[in-house]
C-alpha cells in the first residue's frame, strides 16, 4: 500500500500568498491571454506584483528562465524527505551566474517506490515546461531550491502565433500555467492573472538583476 506523508511547509508561503491576494481582484487585475495579446494591452504590473518580484529578486542568488528537461523523485541525502530533482536548461540568466547550460533544482514532494510525500503549497512542474525561477542555494551542494517555495516559480507561455511571452503570477493561480487562448495547463480558465514576461524582466533588472 502506498504511503502518503505530508510535508509541512513554512508559513511564509501562506503569508506571501495572502499579501498578494489582498490586492484588487477585479477584471483589471486579470488578463485573458488571447484577448490581451491580440489587442496589445497587457495591464501593467500591480504594486503587489512589483513588491513580490522585488522581494524575490533580493532574496535570490539566481534568477533564470529555462525549460524543465528531466524530473526524478528521490530521498534527500539524510533520508528525511522526498524531493523531486529537476534539470532546467537555462534560456536566460537574469541574476547570478550559471557555470554550464543547465542547473539542478529541487522541489518538495514526490514518490519513491511505494512511498509518496505530498507537499501542499509547493509549485507544480512538468517536463518541457518553460519557467521563470527565483532560486537560492539548498543545503545540497550544487543544487538550488525555489525561493519562497510557491511564489518563486512563474510559469511561462506564448500567446497566439508565438507572440509576446506571458507569465502567470503564482500567488494568483498556484499550479496553473496560462496557455495560448487563456487556458491553463490544468484545464480551461477564462481569466488568468497573467503579466508580460518583459515587464517582469524589467522589474528584476531594476531590483539588481544580472549581477
Amino acid at each position: 500500500m502506498k504511503k502518503a506523508v505530508p510535508f509541512v511547509l513554512s508559513g511564509i508561503v501562506l503569508c506571501s500568498l495572502m499579501a498578494l491576494a489582498s490586492g484588487p481582484k477585479g477584471p483589471a487585475d486579470a488578463c485573458d491571454a488571447e484577448q490581451a495579446i491580440e489587442k496589445g494591452r497587457h495591464s501593467p504590473l500591480s504594486s503587489e506584483v512589483e513588491r513580490l518580484v522585488a522581494k524575490l529578486t533580493q532574496e535570490s542568488e539566481l534568477v533564470v528562465t529555462g525549460v524543465v528537461t528531466s524530473m526524478e523523485a528521490r530521498w534527500n541525502p539524510r533520508n528525511t524527505g522526498i524531493f523531486t530533482y529537476m534539470t532546467v536548461e537555462t534560456m536566460e540568466v537574469l541574476r547570478g551566474q550559471v557555470p554550464g547550460r543547465s542547473i539542478e533544482v529541487r522541489n518538495y514532494g514526490g514518490k519513491v517506490g511505494t512511498t509518496a510525500q505530498l507537499a501542499i503549497g509547493a509549485p507544480r512542474f512538468k517536463l518541457g515546461e518553460q519557467v521563470l525561477l527565483f532560486l537560492s542555494p539548498s543545503e545540497e551542494p550544487g543544487i538550488y531550491k525555489i525561493t519562497g517555495i510557491t511564489v518563486g516559480k512563474f510559469a511561462m507561455a506564448r500567446g497566439p502565433e508565438g507572440r509576446k511571452s506571458i507569465v502567470t503570477v503564482p500567488a494568483a493561480n498556484a499550479g496553473c500555467a496560462c496557455g495560448a487562448g487563456g487556458t491553463s495547463a490544468d484545464g480551461p480558465k477564462a481569466h488568468e492573472h497573467c503579466v508580460p514576461l518583459s515587464a517582469v524582466i524589467r522589474s528584476i533588472e531594476a531590483k539588481g538583476g544580472a549581477r
